[in-house]
């Protein structure tokens, strides 16, 4: 008997392939890359659009004024409707991508999706009646991670009645009332009453900031921070879809919106949507904000399940 020889298979493992970019994404992260090159000349030319609209600070829009020049130019590329290289020929005629670039992207997209579904299956939803530190610590890492977090059993069922009560004597008074109400901001039947800082809009608790809260937000911005306004907002129906959009610049620990419900909310009255892991801005801009563009076109989040 002759030995028959053996042959070895090797198999070379190799890393799964990056997904595909889609149109959107791509076209977007061609924009934010090449718009992060911008030359100073182009960086001067864009800026001058703010000076008309930002030089009054009474009239001036605080999200559109402090708009970078990489926004800008980001935004303007990404709407299809300017010729980039002629409105900003020094940066769009010269910059270019890598393939790196590209790879980077793809892998950045991966990880937000992956973020996205954690937020979704895991939730964003913790008991915040039990702890204030221990609470704040959980708080403050879905909120890092998420973008947004709940908090139950926060709610002080008596201060919000006295709140609640307090907002319909303010209806009564028609001048104090109408100077505070505001229906220019907002749109399709929804309005704001910006609070007085009377009795008994005075005391954190009545303005929804309980100690877990201050916790939570004093860890998050690392230091003090202020509040720039509380109001009560009113959606009354019929109105319509809100559609996507920010509540707050895209600026890493420098603005939180904070929501109390002075009602229980049900799926009938169209509840606020978030999009997970959309939040926190990131050291590679590009990338996060090329995702959050194709985000707000969309209409709809990554994994929003």
């Amino acid at each position: 008997l002759t030995p028959q020889p053996t042959t070895q298979v090797k198999e070379t493992l190799k890393p799964p392939p990056r997904p595909q970019l889609p149109d959107d994404i791509r076209d977007n992260f061609v924009c934010t890359a090449i718009c992060k090159q911008l030359t100073p000349d182009d960086r001067a030319k864009t800026l001058k659009l703010l000076e008309e609209p930002c030089k009054d600070p009474r009239t001036a829009d605080p999200a559109l004024c402090g708009t970078s020049a990489e926004q800008l130019c980001a935004g303007t590329c990404g709407s299809g409707r300017t010729d980039m290289t002629k409105w900003l020929p020094g940066t769009f005629l010269t910059a270019g991508i890598t393939g790196a670039q590209m790879e980077g992207m793809a892998a950045a997209l991966q990880a937000h999706g992956e973020c996205a579904r954690q937020c979704v299956e895991e939730g964003v939803i913790i008991d915040a009646s039990v702890d204030a530190d221990r609470d704040a610590e959980r708080g403050l890492e879905v909120l890092k991670r998420c973008g947004v977090v709940q908090l139950a059993g926060v709610t002080d069922l008596a201060t919000l009645d006295r709140t609640l009560d307090a907002v319909h004597r303010l209806r009564q008074t028609k001048d104090e009332f109408a100077a505070l109400l505001d229906r220019k901001q907002l749109h399709d039947n929804r309005r704001q009453l910006y609070l007085p800082f009377s009795d008994p809009f005075t005391t954190a608790d009545s303005l929804g900031v309980y100690p877990v809260i201050q916790k939570i937000l004093q860890r998050y911005f690392e230091g003090p921070f202020a509040i720039d306004h509380v109001s009560i907002l009113t959606s009354a129906s019929p109105n319509a879809n809100q559609t996507l959009h920010p509540d707050v610049p895209h600026y890493t620990r420098q603005h939180v919106s904070v929501h109390t419900a002075l009602q229980d909310i049900t799926q009938q009255m169209g509840p606020t949507y978030f999009c997970p892991c959309t939040g926190e801005g990131s050291d590679d801009w590009e990338q996060s904000a090329a995702i959050k563009m194709a985000l707000l076109k969309r209409g709809f989040c990554v994994a929003s399940g």
